[in-house]
């Protein structure tokens, strides 16, 4: 999830990332903040790369590019579903003590180190910002083929439509 958008607005005009002139032009032309941000990436004012980056700088974090670097089906089998999807994290390293996450959320980050401690069993955890698209297309790797849902359906032996539909 983007954070507050006029702190977004506001990093970018810091940091001369992009214009007075180019903000007004992108704010008279939208209506919310996900088109202000196409509207700049459209025009070729603004990369998702540098949005990115921008937004991992105000939280002090570094950024991890998952359309450089997508998370793997290895990463994303590391955390549990729930757990990922809950809060907004997904896997980028790991090994018998530490971890590496990326998030979109940065709040809460003590709460979500403690978590993924007890969860994983590490000593150490750490975050990357990335993008909250870079975080939804990563959980698309969660969703299991059709086919293998019917077998589980199968095998579980409960029956799952009303039993009108199976007379």
């Amino acid at each position: 999830m983007y954070p507050n958008f006029d702190a977004v607005k506001k990093a970018l005009l810091k940091e001369n990332h992009i214009s007075s002139e180019d903000n007004l032009a992108a704010e008279n032309a939208t209506d919310d903040n996900q088109s202000y941000l196409n509207y700049l990436i459209g025009h070729d004012l603004l990369t998702k790369k540098l949005l990115g980056e921008v937004l991992a700088k105000t939280y002090e974090l570094p950024y991890a590019d998952l359309a450089e670097r997508p998370v793997t089906q290895e990463n994303i089998d590391a955390m549990p579903e729930a757990i990922a999807r809950s809060n907004r994290i997904v896997v980028l390293k790991s090994n018998a003590t530490t971890v590496i996450v990326a998030t979109d959320t940065a709040q809460e980050l003590h709460a979500k180190k403690k978590k993924i401690q007890e969860l994983l069993g590490v000593e150490q955890v750490g975050f990357a910002y990335t993008l909250p698209e870079y975080i939804d297309t990563s959980f698309k790797l969660y969703e299991k083929p059709l086919e293998t849902r019917f077998s589980q359906i199968i095998n579980s032996g409960r029956q799952i439509a009303p039993a009108s539909w199976t007379k």
